[in-house]
């Protein structure tokens, strides 16, 4: 199995993803937080197993973007895929 890592761009700060469904907002119990006001409590959701990651938008009225789209449902992440919520 890959190792799998979260990076955050403006900190440079590196996030190991265990397997299984992580959640990234707002929220002080979120497994990435976010602390951005223009991010929802809980934001989207990241899901990794063996085979790679997905991620999915959990907040409609603030949207989640994927290499500059924005996500309507769930989708694969490739490797170096950039993530984008709220100002984040």
């Amino acid at each position: 199995m890959r190792i799998r890592t979260f990076v955050d761009l403006r900190t440079n700060q590196r996030y190991m993803l265990p397997a299984g469904t992580l959640v990234a907002g707002r929220n002080e119990s979120s497994h990435l937080r976010l602390p951005d006001p223009a991010c929802s409590r809980t934001h989207f959701q990241i899901e990794v197993n063996d085979t790679g990651c997905r991620i999915t938008p959990l907040a409609p009225a603030n949207p989640t973007f994927l290499n500059g789209q924005e996500l309507d449902g769930p989708a694969r992440l490739a490797d170096g895929a950039n993530v984008q919520a709220g100002n984040t």
